[in-house]
């Protein structure tokens, strides 16, 4: 069991470090890209296109270090939950203005019970399971169709729900969706990793909860999760 523990302790210094030997460069490289804006005199607009699309595809590489980061430290088990008791409504509101631009085609209809309990749970890591949820939503859903996110209570626990208008999921696939690197059919072109639901999972289940994946009756996807 020592060397099961050293063997832990040698993953986790690996993957630190490793992560913050790659977020480095990457900052740089948003950085460097974004200091081809203020050139005097401006550079032609061909070289200016080349600039925003430096700085888009490394700001997404940054996303799938960070998400790749998360998981692996979620499954040694590193993450200490910073539990508060809370509002859910708080939350809900702070994902949807972090997410700002990628929900910009989409209308977010919030539907919370009146008598919503105050729920114990650490708000940056729920902050992540929410926007994951509503960027997929948003990516695989047509433009200008409504998301819907419901929170309502159940016994002892708390559902929530996002629903949207999109394809839907495979569905002889929709359990293996919330495994690491998965990824539905209609995937194949739009960006991603395959590690958003994979990421809700293990962060919903360290706070005691559960996630599914669901296709609505009327056609679309639904993902409910809940929390004690």
């Amino acid at each position: 069991s020592e060397v099961k523990m050293l063997t832990e302790r040698l993953r986790s210094s690996i993957l630190s470090a490793l992560s913050h030997d790659l977020r480095t460069p990457l900052t740089a490289m948003v950085g460097l890209a974004d200091s081809l804006f203020l050139v005097k005199p401006a550079l032609p607009p061909t070289a200016l296109e080349t600039a925003q699309a430096l700085h888009e595809q490394a700001e997404r590489l940054a996303g799938l270090v960070g998400n790749l980061l998360d998981m692996a430290r979620l499954n040694a088990g590193d993450v200490t939950l910073r539990r508060e008791w809370q509002p859910l409504e708080e939350v809900v509101g702070a994902s949807i203005k972090l997410l700002g631009n990628a929900l910009a085609q989409h209308p977010v209809k919030v539907t919370l019970d009146k008598a919503l309990p105050l729920l114990e749970f650490d708000a940056v890591l729920l902050e992540r399971v929410l926007c994951n949820l509503l960027e997929n939503a948003a990516k695989y859903a047509p433009a200008h169709t409504v998301i819907e996110l419901k929170a309502q209570q159940l016994g002892s626990v708390v559902e929530v729900e996002v629903l949207d208008r999109g394809p839907g999921f495979p569905e002889h696939r929709r359990e293996e969706l919330f495994n690491m690197f998965v990824r539905g059919q209609s995937a194949s072109d739009k960006p991603g990793s395959g590690l958003g639901l994979a990421i809700c999972k293990a962060i919903v289940e360290a706070h005691g909860g559960r996630i599914g994946a669901d296709n609505r009756p009327e056609g679309g996807a639904q993902v409910r999760f809940t929390l004690p």
